[in-house]
């Protein structure tokens, strides 16, 4: 159903429509028109069902993709991919390196994936300009390649994620940073 749901809202919803707009705006968008859909295609579903569907609608249209997950943990400093067929890495602030269960397989979604980066970063990547630097609407910073010529196992990208609330002196020492 959510292959399905996916290939008629790109078909007839106009995604572009979501740029730099609020998250509580571009998610009333999406569950009025996913509505609208289920309707047509005549499909009722539990709640429980409806949730886990919206769930990855937001995730694939309005998130970023497998990712999403690690973006709103707020223990991860840095989402490292470096290529096809290589799990991605997190810089965790408690538990350091950790090598994630999240992997790349088909080249085509990855270099999808790297491509919707850059498009939420303002920023085009193509094979003419393999490398995009960039900042999220959220103000994480983007790097990303697109090409086997840039880097050896395609495309790869590194998102540096930064705490939403800045850290006085006084938390730096309760942290024994300084």
């Amino acid at each position: 159903l959510l292959v399905t749901l996916e290939q008629v809202v790109r078909e007839f919803i106009n995604m572009g429509f979501i740029g730099d707009k609020e998250k509580e705006v571009l998610i009333e968008f999406l569950e009025k028109n996913v509505k609208i859909l289920l309707a047509e295609m005549n499909i009722t579903l539990y709640k429980n069902s409806y949730l886990n569907l919206m769930y990855y609608a937001y995730r694939d249209f309005i998130g970023l993709n497998r990712v999403e997950p690690l973006m709103n943990d707020m223990y991860i400093e840095d989402i490292e991919c470096n290529g096809k067929n290589s799990p991605i890495y997190i810089v965790h602030r408690k538990f350091g390196n950790v090598r994630t269960s999240i992997i790349y397989e088909d080249f085509d979604e990855l270099s999808n994936f790297v491509e919707k980066l850059a498009q939420k970063c303002g920023r085009f990547i193509s094979y003419s300009s393999p490398i995009v630097d960039g900042v999220l609407p959220s103000g994480d910073r983007v790097n990303a390649t697109f090409t086997e010529d840039v880097s050896s196992k395609g495309p790869t990208f590194s998102i540096r994620l930064f705490t939403k609330e800045f850290w006085s002196p006084i938390k730096l020492m309760k942290v024994g940073s300084i």
